[in-house]
């Protein structure tokens, strides 16, 4: 029952996330910020992610009233709680007032790191303290699911860059350790329940399913030759990746499993405010991927808690678009860039380490590649008065290729 609760809350968020980029956002500061696409802000409508964040809180809450025992009686559970959440707040007031980053939408200077991941990490790390390292590690796994869903929401809602949900999901991750640390120190073996754990041994069959996020590095532009000679660039800024995945493994080396990825990578127009001025509006500036992959694991253990792995694997890509509308006349599409549906191609390498007998924390570098065609649709003002708008069409088809870099929380099984 636990293990379906986890695999259905996971799916769930990958695929709010890849809704959620629908999401109108509107240009209401054009004139300040002159031809900057990513001056935007968020209807609000969407946002989801202001109350999922706490979402793993509820779980423990229901947990904790219907009697089912973890960690920690109530008293150190609470102390332990509050501590942790005081130095996560701590550590992200301050590091929002040092660095003073520009949101993406350019709402303000807060954005760096995310409060919401941080959040959002602290109440799953709490979560996986009292009850996904000592009842069943699919309470870990569910509360990491919510987190990472959280994470990518903040990131398809423009509100931040990836580098700022991968610094807040660190922060909150190790406010909890601070937290809990010192609140053992405080409370040493009074209110601490036994559960026992079993000694580690070698993983025989390493069979696995994972929840990871982490960020994505590439140097992708987008370069449109439209009829009349002119060349359209949009930048790729870095991107958030979130995704599951799962092997089987024959024996403790070779396997066959796969992965579902949503990669949400915002995009940038400069010549966007120069040709519409304040008649555009943006209905998306996210590219969203969702991708699904299989192939081959092989798997190296190193004594009985460290084990390498690689993977080679193909599968699809789907890709959504951007799209500029019409300030005064929402129904038309002034701008449309939609991505294409490819063939990809995923490589990567992996180093995990076992800390339970049945999960393990585990750090990963991909690389992803995969031949798009990108569809460039824009509505050109005709010079003459009353004269039908004429539409410009352009293709671009290109390797799109980027290393993504992150950390998964898995179980093995």
């Amino acid at each position: 029952m636990l293990r379906t609760l986890a695999i259905l809350i996971a799916t769930a968020y990958a695929s709010g996330v890849h809704s959620a980029t629908s999401c109108t956002l509107y240009n209401n500061d054009a004139e300040d910020y002159g031809d900057d696409l990513t001056v935007v802000s968020t209807t609000g409508k969407h946002e989801v992610e202001n109350y999922l964040r706490f979402s793993p809180y509820a779980i423990i809450a229901g947990l904790k009233v219907a009697g089912y025992e973890g960690r920690s009686g109530l008293p150190r559970f609470l102390t332990s709680a509050a501590v942790s959440n005081v130095i996560m707040a701590g550590a992200v007031t301050a590091a929002k007032h040092t660095f003073k980053a520009q949101r993406p939408d350019h709402s303000d200077n807060k954005s760096f790191p995310s409060g919401h991941a941080a959040v959002a990490f602290t109440a799953a790390t709490i979560l996986h303290k009292e009850y996904g390292a000592t009842r069943s590690p699919w309470f870990s796994f569910s509360g990491y699911a919510l987190a990472a869903g959280t994470s990518m929401l903040r990131v398809a809602h423009n509100r931040h860059h990836a580098g700022d949900v991968a610094a807040g999901a660190g922060i909150g991750i190790l406010s909890v350790e601070i937290g809990y640390f010192l609140a053992d120190l405080i409370y040493g073996n009074r209110g601490l329940n036994d559960f026992e754990q079993g000694k580690f041994q070698k993983t025989t069959n390493p069979s696995f399913l994972d929840v990871q996020m982490g960020v994505g590095i590439h140097k992708n532009t987008l370069h449109f030759l439209t009829p009349d000679g002119m060349e359209k660039a949009i930048n790729l800024r870095a991107s958030s990746v979130a995704g599951l995945e799962g092997a089987y493994f024959f024996n403790e080396y070779v396997g066959i499993g796969g992965m579902v990825r949503v990669t949400t990578t915002p995009a940038d127009i400069p010549f966007i405010m120069e040709k519409y001025g304040e008649m555009a509006y943006f209905d998306d500036n996210i590219f969203t991927d969702m991708s699904f992959d299989a192939g081959v694991y092989g798997n190296i253990p190193v004594g009985n808690s460290v084990a390498f792995g690689a993977k080679a694997l193909c599968g699809m890509r789907f890709s959504d678009g951007i799209c500029v509308r019409n300030d005064d006349r929402s129904s038309q599409e002034m701008l449309r860039v939609k991505g294409g549906n490819a063939f990809n191609l995923v490589t990567g390498i992996s180093a995990s380490w076992r800390c339970r007998d049945n999960f393990a924390w585990k750090i990963f570098v991909d690389v992803d590649a995969s031949k798009s065609t990108y569809t460039y649709r824009s509505l050109s003002p005709s010079p003459v008065n009353n004269a039908h708008n004429q539409t410009v069409t352009a293709e671009s088809r290109r390797w799109m290729t980027h290393f993504a870099i992150g950390g998964a929380f898995t179980v093995q099984f």
